[in-house]
């Protein structure tokens, strides 16, 4: 048996890997401080913090699921094979998943996420044996937290089976083989891996439940603001009626981000019309006036758009830990976007301010003001992708184009001739659109899944990859490897 040191704001835990299905078996070292971490209101605030602040970790969200791995899985980086800093990210951009790097980060999010599965069903449980009347604001704050936790459960299998499964699209393979376990109590000990097609019932059913009790606070008159509002969303002050723990929804999964969540995941399944209806949601409250993309002035300013970020990680060492990357003058690990032209080809498309001598800007010291801590994991603009997509495979491509186009002004885009034209057809549309997603997205870690969701051949400066159609599956750790 090993033991793995984890920090967080949560005690120190106990990883405990004696055999295959062991990995989930996290205990804390002093059981009276975790009675004594569940004594209170404050207790349950502090548990919660910590699941958000060790997800926006490096080995996690902070980097290696968003700009680091997963961007280099999908080639937005020019990487050099000859620099030892770029040489796991080489090894997983060309798919040699039995590489020891490989594995070895294969591990390292595999641990990662399931460990914090594991504390999200502590939290759950632990909710569900306090009465009502124990939490200081009583049912409505009881379900708000188990809300966010079950959310959180969610997000993370969904990011697990995205990662570790087969591409839905690709047949029985991706719907009907076994790739991950949906692990809902705590403490847990035998997983066996369900088949993908029922991981997505799960995950929409956490979802579901968690919209329902995140909804109750966040959708309330005199809460919605502190969720929608972008002056409010990434910000303590003012601080709400309930304390500064209701502050910042931003950085948590909100009922926003949930219905966004949910319109990702019913696309990534198939389910056009479900997307249709969870993307509809929140660009109604657009109509409305209550949220807004970006003003494309601001976007060299503030390349991570976060007034538009419905949810985002933390991770307060953010600039230290990404300074050497995205620096020219770091010449032996700096990463340059694989493809500059795309930003810039565009003269109008203020994207182009998302890269300086072809390096993204998403997280220089000097750019996105009070922001430079928050990586996005959610946006506005996601779900304009996801209704135009929906709306294409739902037979409506003249809407999709409309909708698109109105998205692409919002970019800077206003020349018709840079937009999709209104006649194109469905493969057209896709065609623009897989252009398109290497700037929206780029630094961010979706857009691999784009074209695993799609089992078709990733776009780069080159062509289409197409030798990665079917292969985009890093292997499921073997967990007595990490013993």
């Amino acid at each position: 048996m090993k033991m793995k040191h984890m920090t967080a704001m949560l005690p120190v835990l106990l990883l405990i890997l004696p055999g295959c299905n062991k990995w989930l078996d996290i205990s804390p070292v002093d059981e009276i401080s975790k009675k004594d971490m569940y004594s209170s209101t404050e207790g349950f605030y502090n548990v919660l913090n910590g699941i958000y602040q060790d997800l926006g970790s490096t080995s996690l969200y902070g980097q290696n699921l968003s700009w680091g791995a997963m961007e280099a899985w999908s080639r937005g980086y020019e990487l050099n094979s000859g620099w030892s800093s770029h040489e796991t990210f080489v090894s997983l951009r060309d798919l040699k998943y039995s590489d020891d790097d490989v594995m070895a980060l294969g591990r390292t999010v595999w641990l990662g996420l399931y460990k914090n599965i594991a504390r999200a069903n502590e939290f759950i449980q632990s909710c569900q044996e306090k009465e009502d009347g124990f939490f200081r604001y009583g049912a409505m704050e009881k379900n708000l937290m188990m809300g966010e936790a079950l959310a959180l459960r969610a997000y993370l299998h969904f990011d697990l089976l995205r990662i570790f499964g087969q591409s839905l699209a690709k047949d029985a393979e991706g719907r009907d083989d076994a790739y991950i376990p949906y692990v809902t109590e705590y403490p847990s000990r035998v997983n066996p891996p369900l088949k993908s097609s029922e991981v997505m019932e799960l995950i929409k059913t956490d979802l579901a439940k968690a919209a329902k009790y995140v909804g109750a606070y966040d959708t309330l008159d005199v809460n919605r603001s502190y969720a929608l509002g972008a002056a409010y969303r990434f910000s303590d002050t003012p601080e709400p009626d309930w304390g500064r723990f209701y502050s910042q929804r931003g950085c948590r999964l909100n009922y926003y981000a949930i219905r966004a969540v949910q319109a990702r995941v019913a696309l990534y399944n198939g389910e056009y019309e479900d997307a249709k209806d969870f993307a509809q949601e929140i660009l109604d409250l657009v109509e409305d006036g209550e949220l807004s993309l970006v003003s494309s002035s601001t976007i060299s300013s503030n390349p991570k758009m976060l007034d538009e970020t419905l949810f985002a990680s933390y991770y307060v060492n953010l600039v230290d830990a990404s300074e050497s990357w995205f620096d020219r003058a770091n010449t032996s690990t700096y990463l340059a976007v694989e493809d500059p032209a795309n930003f810039t080809s565009i003269s109008s498309d203020k994207r182009s301010g998302m890269i300086s001598n072809q390096i993204l800007t998403l997280y220089n010291e000097d750019k996105n003001g009070s922001g430079t801590a928050y990586v996005p994991a959610v946006r506005l603009g996601e779900v304009y992708y996801i209704m135009a997509e929906a709306l294409a495979n739902t037979g409506d491509v003249p809407e999709a184009i409309t909708l698109f186009n109105t998205f692409l002004k919002a970019r800077g885009i206003n020349s018709a001739a840079y937009q999709i034209p209104a006649d194109a057809d469905y493969d057209g549309f896709y065609d623009y659109l897989f252009d398109d997603t290497r700037k929206e997205f780029a630094g961010l870690g979706q857009n691999i899944f784009m074209f695993k969701r799609l089992n078709v051949p990733v776009r780069y400066s080159e062509g289409d990859m197409t030798t990665v159609v079917g292969q985009l599956v890093m292997p499921v750790p073997d967990t007595e490897s990490a013993i």
